[in-house]
């Protein structure tokens, strides 16, 4: 089994919490990495040490691209090196568990889905696991994150299935012929890509999503202040616009992801605040009233 997957990670300057990816990706068996580095030169031998001592009994192919290139440059790169049937997809700041590849007999099962996700622990105060799927319709000019009627459940190989979605998680096992209808859009540098992706395989394409109930990484998200000048910066902002611009949007619905308010009162607070203040808008756009998800009175985001 290990031999039709690819595990492809996409990382910048974060090395310790690469190294971290690496080794759990490594346990669960996958005998082919590729990793795409666009970092800063003061990093890159860090990254590369890494690979070459510490992970030097691995199948690694180790790319180097021009600093901040961007995540969907260099995933649709590195797409060039997956020959396998499939790929594991992964950001450089998850640890995966090491029966992730079990999702695999029940992607055989099913043609018409293009990729599984699993569910992820936040290595933040006060947050339980959680899963980031959702649907998408677009009213009015604004993407609603839904929750659509019908969902079905398996069980698989000892595990528990949900789908269909038209929304999952970053890190999943997708199946390589997907790409030959989705392709990352070059142009998002940084945020905005996935929500992009998606977006093209729900109106472009046939392909169906699903999410795995019964596995879930760690994520430890951030970085120091240089990351986050970088994740939060004018990229980021820059992507946005080119987001709403591209699919002819006003903004989402609800700003955030419903799970992520479980971390702590101060960011529940402040997602009631945009929240409210986007109701507000959606109010003067007249927005049908069932689309009235996620209403601030009721705390429903």
């Amino acid at each position: 089994m290990d031999k039709d997957i690819t595990a492809v990670i996409k990382t910048f300057m974060r090395p310790e919490k690469f190294k971290v990816c690496l080794d759990a990706t490594i346990k669960t068996g996958i005998n082919k990495i590729v990793v795409g580095y666009d970092g800063p030169d003061e990093l890159l031998n860090i990254h590369k040490k890494i690979v070459e001592k510490q992970f030097k009994h691995a199948n690694i192919k180790f790319c180097v691209y021009p600093f901040n290139i961007g995540i969907s440059v260099v995933r649709n790169s590195l797409l060039q090196f997956v020959d396998t049937k499939y790929l594991l997809q992964l950001d450089d700041d998850v640890a995966i568990p090491r029966n992730v590849l079990d999702v695999i007999p029940f992607l055989e099962e099913h043609d018409e889905i293009g990729a599984v996700g699993i569910g992820q622990l936040p290595l933040v105060k006060r947050c339980l696991p959680l899963i980031e799927a959702f649907d998408i319709e677009i009213v009015n000019k604004y993407l609603f994150r839904t929750f659509d009627d019908g969902k079905y459940y398996e069980i698989n190989n000892d595990l528990l299935f949900m789908g269909y979605f038209d929304f999952i998680p970053n890190n999943a096992v997708f199946k390589r012929e997907l790409f030959n209808n989705v392709k990352w859009d070059n142009n998002f540098v940084i945020w905005g890509d996935h929500v992009d992706f998606f977006l093209q395989a729900k109106y472009n394409t046939k392909w169906k999503f699903a999410v795995c109930m019964s596995l879930y990484s760690i994520h430890d998200a951030g970085g120091d202040t240089n990351f986050k000048v970088y994740r939060y910066g004018i990229e980021s902002i820059k992507a946005k616009h080119y987001l709403y611009k591209k699919w002819n949007i006003k903004g989402m619905i609800p700003n955030n992801p419903v799970p992520y308010l479980l971390d702590g009162d101060y960011y529940f607070n402040s997602i009631i605040r945009q929240n409210e203040t986007t109701v507000e808008k959606i109010n003067e756009d007249k927005i049908l009233p069932k689309y009235y998800i996620n209403a601030p009175n009721e705390h429903y985001l």
